[in-house]
């Protein structure tokens, strides 16, 4: 008995959408509701930070909040608007590499 791989599979289509699509639709508010949620509490973490350094290290204070703010946050904010986009299961690049070979 003939059996596709999982990535296969994935490539296979449900009418007019591949499977993958078809979950990416399906998992999309979760999958975002916890990115943000984590991206958040990380962020928060790595920030609050920014106080220690101000309060117990106020030699490295200024080190602190340049890097912090100018290296760091725009990555940060620049992700938290990338969560408005649907995130894929799988890169397109190895989609294209299945459907070439399948």
């Amino acid at each position: 008995m003939f059996r596709l791989s999982y990535y296969q599979q994935l490539s296979q289509c449900i009418g007019t959408m591949s499977v993958r699509h078809k979950y990416d639709i399906d998992r999309h508010d979760v999958r975002l509701r916890s990115l943000h949620l984590h991206t958040s509490l990380l962020a928060l973490f790595y920030f609050s930070y920014t106080l220690v350094d101000i309060f117990l290290l106020p030699d490295v204070a200024i080190r602190s909040l340049l890097l912090r703010t100018l290296i760091v946050g725009p990555p940060t904010i620049m992700l938290f608007a990338y969560f408005k986009r649907p995130v894929s299961v799988i890169p397109p690049f190895i989609t294209e590499a299945i459907s070439r070979v399948g």
